[in-house]
């Protein structure tokens, strides 16, 4: 976390070796919101925006089958009103 907010102030190159020495699991986020892929999407949206998350995953049990985003909801109104 706090390492991460202090990279834009240093030179490039030390971001780069930063940044090459930080695992995806040091910063990654473990406790999810998920959605499942029956949800309907007023719940999904109302989550996306309580949390102001970009994204939810979509899980069936134990299982990733899919990823949900922002730009999936504009997309799907834009061609709703097309």
């Amino acid at each position: 976390g706090g390492a991460l907010r202090e990279i834009g102030d240093l030179p490039v190159t030390e971001q780069r070796d930063l940044l090459s020495s930080i695992t995806v699991t040091e910063i990654m986020k473990e406790d999810l919101e998920t959605v499942t892929p029956d949800q309907n999407l007023r719940d999904a949206a109302e989550t996306l925006m309580e949390y102001k998350f970009g994204c939810l995953p979509v899980v069936e049990g134990a299982h990733l089958v899919g990823i949900l985003t922002e730009s999936d909801f504009v997309r799907y109104v834009a061609e709703s009103l097309a």
